[in-house]
This record gives structure tokens, C-alpha cells and sequence, in this order.
């Protein structure tokens, strides 16, 4: 369709106006941005998200609702108000196909993930399931991982610990360090796979290597327990710390085995406050071995016990939840601690 700039007619065919003669223009369409706000003609930067204006070619209303849509969806905090976008997003992607294949993936994640925890009012393990491959199917590690999560727990779909470990295994090979470190937990428990504990090890390290916290804790334990690897005291205390610094909210099994290494200067000096003090932060947060440790030390009524209580903990078992309540360390442990360790450097 071609334009009159004078006459603001419109015409199908012809280079001038038939009207005043002018020269006719193509007409200029409305375009919005991905973000759904409106851009005008020549705008080279969206003046509402400052994105190059080149590849969103979304150029009527409809369209643009579909971006609205996506954007409260992926972004308001009312998780029903949010969810109820995602579903309109969808359906109109569905009649016109609009979303790039990276908005596709957020779009049907997000919707999967309200699926899965129920947070809109309609929990669906199976449609969560649905969403999850759909993502998947668009080479989405992430929904990669949720799927073998899926299928390792029977969550929407029937327990297969040997498809678990394949979505785990494919979306590793393309770099998500999660997937790396699920995949040490199969190589570890022999789900879906033969038990490997160097398969393991390594599996923890790539994770590790790729700056992800869990796969430094276990590549941690797998130093403090022998694990695919020969003991080793300061890589293990090495493998804590990262876990913990990595982390802007630590766990409270990091927490418990970075305070333990402190305390017993296991691959480190011995910083008996510090580590004390992660200890009892792990303990209030429901670690069942930060808590029996305190309980123990709490008990003690002079030195010798308390070294007993961390003789026990020397060698610990490999956990991955931790769901137990329990005291907190009084303040007479603590001195007593400190004054057994202060001996012991004598």
C-alpha cells in the first residue's frame, strides 16, 4: 500500500497521486519493540529498553499485546496476574507464530514452572511436564534439566532414571552447569547409570570449573571422602569456599562443611569464631549434622569430650537432604572450644 504524504490517500498501485500529483511513499507501519513499546519511523534504539531497533518486526496492535503480555508476564510480582499473561502470550504466539525462539523458551519455562509449583493456584505436574519439553525441543538446557528431573523424581510423568540421566547427560555436553553436576549425582547413586565414582569426580569438577556452586561442595566432598580422587585437605577447603562465596545465599550444608574445615583447620588455619559461627548458621537453617555436632558440644563438660565430639565428625557420609531441627551451641561450648584448641597449639 502506497501513500499520498499530501492528500493522505492511500493507493494499491501507481507512483503519483492521482489527486495533486505528489509522489506517493510507501506507508510506514506501526512497529513495536520486543518490549512492546511503540517505535517510531527512523528510530535506530527503542527509547523504553534501548534495544537496536532491527529484527522486531512486530507491526500491528495484536502483536504488541502479545509483547505486553510477555513482559508482565515474565516480570509482575502477582503470580496469578503474571501467569495469566503468560497463558494470553501463548495464544496469541500460537495463531501467528510472533516470539523469536529465546522468548518461545522463557515463555513456555515460565508457564511450566507455575504449573510445577502451583504459586498461580493450579498445580499440573503434567503440564509442567508439557512446557518443559517444549522448551526442550527448542534446545533449552535449562528445560533440559528439568525434564531429567522430571523423570528421575516421576514428576508428570513415569519414573526413568535412564531418560533422566540423557537429558542430564545432552545438556551437559552443551556447557549447563547444573546438568554437569546432576549427572556426578547419577555416576555417584547409579541412577540410570553404572556407579562410577571417577565418572563422578570428574562430572563435580566440570561443574566446578564452570563456577557453579553445588558442583563445588561436591567436588569438596569428593576431595574429603575420597571420592573418585585421592583426600585432599586443602582442595576440599578450597572447594567449600568457593561453594560458599559463590553463592550469594550459601546453603546450609556449605555452611556447615566450610565452618567444619575452619574449626579442625582441615586445608586451612584453624579459625575456631568463624567457623563457629557458619556452624550455628547451619544449624538454624536445619542442617541435621551442624545440629548434631552442636548438640554434642553442647553436652560436653570438659576438653576431652569435646574432642571426642570432633573425632566423631572426622569422616562424613554423603547427603543431599537434610531436613532435621535441633539445638543451638551455648555459649559455654564455645569458650570451652576455644580453650581446647588453644591448648592443643601449646
Amino acid at each position: 500500500m502506497k501513500l499520498c504524504p499530501k492528500c493522505n490517500e492511500k493507493y494499491e498501485i501507481g507512483k503519483f497521486c492521482p489527486n495533486c500529483g505528489t509522489e506517493l511513499i510507501e506507508e510506514i507501519k506501526t512497529i513495536y519493540c520486543s518490549c512492546g513499546a511503540k517505535l517510531e519511523p527512523n528510530m535506530k534504539f527503542c527509547p523504553e529498553c534501548g534495544a537496536k531497533v532491527n529484527g522486531y518486526v512486530s507491526t500491528n496492535e495484536n502483536n504488541s499485546k502479545a509483547y505486553e503480555y510477555l513482559q508482565i508476564g515474565l516480570n509482575d510480582d502477582d503470580c496469578k496476574k503474571a501467569f495469566s499473561n503468560c497463558i494470553k502470550a501463548l495464544e496469541i504466539d500460537n495463531r501467528e507464530n510472533i516470539f523469536s525462539t529465546e522468548e518461545k523458551c522463557k515463555l513456555f519455562i515460565e508457564i511450566a514452572i507455575y504449573y510445577e509449583s502451583g504459586l498461580a493456584g493450579e498445580e499440573n505436574l503434567e503440564k509442567a511436564f508439557e512446557f518443559y519439553t517444549k522448551a526442550s525441543a527448542l534446545g533449552n538446557t535449562y528445560a533440559m534439566v528439568q525434564l531429567g528431573l522430571c523423570y528421575r523424581d516421576g514428576s508428570g510423568v513415569s519414573k526413568n532414571e535412564a531418560k533422566a540421566f540423557k537429558y542430564f547427560e545432552t545438556a551437559a555436553k552443551q556447557g549447563n552447569s547444573s546438568a554437569y553436576c546432576l549427572l556426578g549425582h547419577c555416576y555417584l547413586t547409579g541412577t540410570g547409570i553404572t556407579k562410577n565414582e571417577e565418572k563422578a569426580f570428574k562430572c563435580f569438577k566440570s561443574s566446578a570449573d564452570l563456577g557453579d556452586s553445588a558442583g563445588y561442595y561436591w567436588l569438596g566432598l569428593c576431595y574429603e571422602n575420597e571420592c573418585g580422587c585421592k583426600e585432599n585437605p586443602e582442595k576440599a577447603f578450597d572447594s567449600f569456599k568457593n561453594a560458599y562465596d559463590s553463592d550469594e545465599e550459601p546453603d546450609a550444608d556449605t555452611k556447615f562443611e566450610l565452618g567444619y574445615c575452619y574449626i579442625c583447620g582441615y586445608g586451612c588455619n584453624e579459625d575456631i569464631e568463624n567457623g563457629l559461627e557458619l556452624i550455628n548458621e547451619a544449624a538454624e537453617e536445619d542442617c541435621e549434622e551442624a545440629q548434631e555436632f552442636l548438640t554434642e558440644l553442647k553436652d560436653s563438660d570438659d576438653a576431652n569430650e569435646i574432642t571426642n565430639s570432633l573425632a566423631n565428625f572426622g569422616k562424613k557420609t554423603l547427603k543431599m537432604t537434610l531436613d532435621a531441627a535441633g539445638p543451638i551451641i551455648a555459649a559455654s561450648a564455645i569458650n570451652a572450644l576455644k580453650s581446647l584448641m588453644g591448648n592443643q597449639k601449646k
